[in-house]
């Protein structure tokens, strides 16, 4: 599946969230229990507020919001920060969720950890 029919596949079924492995295999995501949904609630509250104040860094995006990897996977991490090069990314790419990403934090349901990368 392309990134163009897998983008179009998430518009049509706005009500999943459809994630793809490195593999190429397509993963639909549960929805978070309650204590998973409060730790991520207040990861984003806080990556927000960091975000407001470094502003220059890049920019930050949630969970709604699914980008392809290196490995050519797509994710929606909980929270994201996409680095600024020189200066600013078009808007256009943005759109298309195609840009590498410079910090994700995703928090594991099972064990309610956060992993980082970068």
């Amino acid at each position: 599946m392309t990134d163009d029919e897998l983008f179009e596949l998430c518009v049509a079924n706005k009500e999943l969230r459809i994630e793809r492995d490195e593999n190429g295999q397509l993963i639909i995501m549960s929805p978070a229990g309650g204590i998973t949904g409060n730790i991520n609630f207040k990861l984003t509250g806080i990556f927000s507020q960091w975000m407001e104040e470094n502003a220059h860094l890049g920019y930050g995006f949630d969970s709604a919001t699914g980008f392809r990897l290196r490995d050519k996977s797509m994710r929606s991490p909980d929270v994201l920060l996409l680095k600024r090069k020189n200066g600013k990314h078009s808007l256009w790419k943005i759109r298309k969720n195609l840009l590498l990403c410079a910090l994700i934090l995703l928090l594991n349901s099972d064990q309610n950890q956060i992993h980082w990368s970068s």
